[in-house]
Parts: C-alpha cells; structure tokens; sequence
C-alpha cells in the first residue's frame, strides 16, 4: 500500500513528463510550421518561374508563327534542332503545370 507522501510523489511525476511531452509536441508543430512556411514558399516561386516559362513559349510561338515556321518542322529557315527546343518547351511547361 502506498504512503500518503508517494501519492504526491507520484502525480508530481506524471505532472512533469505531461509537460514534457507537451513542450516536445511545440517544438514539433513549431519545426512543422516552419518546414510549411518554406514550401510555400517554393511553391510561389516555382508557380512564378511557371508563369514565366509559359509567357517565354507563348511569346516564341507567337514569333514562330510571324515568321512562318511550324513547331513541327523547318518552315521559315529555322536551323535543326528547332523541333527539338519546341518538345523540350512543351515538356517544360507540361513538367511545371503537374507540379503544381
């Protein structure tokens, strides 16, 4: 049977390893937090960055068809590999917007 003295004992215990947990759950929401503030913070930045890819390729597209190419083949004069920068655009900006 337990004395009156370890009763008290024993709360007081159990009172300080609450505390305990309870400081280690701040630290966590706060470590948490801040990890949420980061990612957000790369998330606005990637969507700026998208933004500004799409308005480069719309741009291009907008000059590719002033200047009569096709993105899908040398119409105009456009050196080799122009093709390729178009797929290579399209998967970037494809990239980007599934990211998001």
């Amino acid at each position: 049977m337990e004395t009156s003295s370890e009763s008290p004992n024993k709360a007081s215990e159990f009172l300080q390893e609450l505390n305990r947990i309870i400081e280690a759950q701040r630290d966590m929401l706060e470590q948490q937090q801040r990890r949420i503030e980061e990612l957000e913070l790369q998330v606005a930045q990637l969507c700026a960055d998208n933004a500004s890819l799409q308005e480069q390729h719309r741009r291009h597209m907008a000059t590719c068809r002033l200047q009569g190419t096709h993105p899908g083949g040398h119409l105009g004069g456009h050196p080799g590999g122009h093709t390729s920068l178009h797929a290579s655009l399209r998967a970037v900006s494809d990239t980007a917007m599934s990211d998001v």
